[in-house]
């Protein structure tokens, strides 16, 4: 039995229009709140259909059609909360939510208008700004990927069992040379080691960092996977020739003692860095990194983050590995 039946035998002609059009008045407040409250989460699509309904209601003004654009407001719902964008705390990411997961979408001013806003901090929320904190961001993370640990080992309580140790491989610049020398080394102090390189499987190396209770790399992007690391877990940041150890602590150094993680930096020695076979050791790459970027930054990213590896020095990094084993013991 259709609608038009139905109402047909229920009520007049009349009164079918006043309730179509109330209902269809209704429908248009909803979805005018909707937009206005929501507009930063909703691409052009969800928009257009939800308006392209309103049409088709005014032009029939039928009840039947003020049902279905109830619906295209509901479905407008889903498709603005499954599409969520997060962006200016440092970097951006498009988080691809996966179907029948219960979210509570951390919404907040700094992250829906960051045109508005102007520059914090690199991997933070400014808390004068926002109710939440890079903690309620890193939750956030946890539920959408489903991610189990919520904190590393503490080995003082645990007896027998290794920390796990990721290794932040890459294949192009800022490489580590003698990556296997660094595994084997690792755990021979009692690491289980994972080697792996961020790839575009987001949800999968997200599972692999939280994992894990120490994180090293060579300053550069894939150290913004720290935000899936457990709280009290170690990042161990490499830092190239170059003089970015400024750089590299505003990147991720402060950043990580704001998501309750502990930090340790490791700045490479002149005979660590792949350039000492390009250039002699008195040369300004070495002597004078600073007044090559002054120069031409153009210049300083081909030589210092374009064409450069690390070569570790065993001896050396042994005792920051040592370093990051006496932290998880707190």
């Amino acid at each position: 039995m259709t609608y038009d039946t139905i109402f047909a035998r229920s009520f007049s002609r009349h009164e079918q229009k006043k309730l179509g059009l109330g209902a269809l008045i209704g429908c248009l407040i909803i979805a005018l709140s909707f937009c206005i409250v929501f507009k930063p989460y909703l691409g052009p699509i969800p928009v257009c259909f939800l308006f392209l309904c309103v049409l088709v209601c005014w032009m029939k003004s039928g009840i039947e059609n003020a049902v279905i654009l109830s619906v295209m407001v509901l479905l407008c719902f889903e498709l603005a909360f499954l599409r969520v964008a997060v962006s200016h705390i440092g970097f951006a990411v498009n988080l691809q939510l996966p179907l029948g997961v219960g979210l509570k979408v951390l919404m907040t001013e700094e992250i829906s208008k960051p045109q508005q806003m102007g520059h914090h901090k690199e991997l933070s929320i400014d808390p004068s700004k926002s109710l939440y904190s890079m903690k309620d961001f890193r939750q956030f993370l946890r539920c959408s990927y489903s991610l189990k640990r919520d904190t590393a080992i503490k080995l003082r309580d645990v007896k027998g069992k290794r920390p796990r140790l990721l290794i932040i491989s890459r294949r192009r610049s800022r490489r580590f040379m003698n990556e296997g020398k660094i595994a084997e080394m690792a755990k021979s102090l009692g690491f289980d080691v994972v080697v792996k390189e961020a790839d575009s499987n987001l949800s999968q190396f997200a599972q692999v960092v939280n994992s894990c209770d120490v994180m090293m790399g060579v300053h550069g992007a894939g150290l913004t996977n720290i935000v899936f690391l457990p709280e009290n877990a170690v990042l161990i940041q490499v830092v190239p020739m170059g003089g970015m150890e400024w750089l590299a602590r505003t990147d991720f150094g402060e950043p990580a003692k704001h998501m309750n993680l502990r930090y340790l930096e490791y700045k490479i020695g002149e005979k660590e860095s792949s350039l000492i076979q390009q250039y002699p050791i008195d040369h300004p790459v070495f002597r004078d990194p600073t007044a090559i970027h002054k120069h031409d930054w153009s210049v300083f990213r081909s030589i210092y983050l374009d064409k450069q590896n690390v070569n570790l020095d065993m001896g050396r990094f042994r005792a920051t590995l040592l370093e990051a084993l006496e932290l998880l013991q707190m």
